[in-house]
């Protein structure tokens, strides 16, 4: 999984200081145990915001844990848009779930195209 993938929406945009990289952990007793499932890696946006680029993304998982990695893309605001209707904006958010399958426990990176750090926890 360390390859670069590009995470591509159609909509125009400009950048500004966007958060650069991501971690999102999934850890046991509440986020005072050992990590489960974690993520990493390193993000880049394009000034039009079609497209973000994961690169150096990490994925590990504990011994004797299942889990997986989800990234999506999202344009905002979130609301009710006609299908017919060109919609300015492009990848305004991108999130990154990092779950542990075996305890059903998520951890989060959520990055917004404006601010300088993604927000994380788990749930």
């Amino acid at each position: 999984m360390g390859t670069a993938a590009a995470l591509t929406l159609a909509a125009a945009g400009a950048a500004s200081a966007a958060p650069s990289v991501f971690v999102a952990k999934a850890v046991h007793s509440g986020g005072a145990g050992a990590t489960a499932v974690s993520a990493t890696g390193s993000l880049d946006w394009s000034t039009s915001l079609k497209t973000v680029t994961l690169a150096n993304v990490k994925l590990f998982v504990k011994g004797g844990e299942c889990g997986h990695l989800l990234i999506a893309g999202y344009q905002n605001p979130i609301g009710t848009v006609s299908q017919t209707a060109e919609v300015a904006g492009g990848i305004q958010e991108l999130e990154v779930f990092a779950v542990d399958d075996s305890h059903d426990v998520t951890g989060y990176a959520d990055c917004y195209q404006v601010s300088s750090v993604c927000l994380t926890g788990q749930f």
